[in-house]
């Protein structure tokens, strides 16, 4: 492999990792957001 062939799939890699952790990450925040909702007003005041 030349080097700009391997610059090319560091590259690759660094976008795949970025948008897979993009996911990652709103899916979390979505997973908070429907817990928020659920509890409901009880989130302020749990007693």
């Amino acid at each position: 492999m030349s080097g700009d062939a391997e610059h090319e799939i560091y590259k690759r890699r660094r976008s795949r990792n970025l948008a897979v952790g993009g996911l990652l990450l709103a899916l979390v925040m979505v997973i908070f957001a429907v817990t928020i909702v659920k509890l409901g007003q009880n989130a302020a005041n749990p007693f």
